[in-house]
């Protein structure tokens, strides 16, 4: 069997991430749970689930939901203003 058939329909298989790719890869799942279900559906599990990890590896990597939450919206913030068209600083589109 492979990965994709021993995952329950509408999950991602599991799978191990590479080292330094896996805190990236959480945050993604994180922001992807709050878009599509909002805060209340933002869980280690939701986000394991998202993420095609194991509920221990968030856990890990968090420690508590409000870390989750803090660095979810960090994360989300950084990207916006990496791959925004403004010139840092002016409010002009570069």
């Amino acid at each position: 069997m492979t990965e994709s058939a021993d995952a329950p329909k509408g999950r991602q298989p599991r799978r191990r991430l590479q080292y330094g790719e896996g805190r990236e890869a959480l945050l993604n799942a994180a922001v992807r749970v709050v878009a599509r279900g909002g805060l209340r559906r933002l869980t280690y599990r939701a986000v394991a689930e998202e993420a095609g990890v194991t509920h221990g590896l968030v856990v890990h990597h968090f420690g508590s939901r409000d870390a989750l939450i803090e660095e979810a919206l960090a994360h989300t913030i950084r990207t916006s203003l990496s791959t925004s068209a403004l010139e840092p600083g002016t409010g002009k589109v570069a």
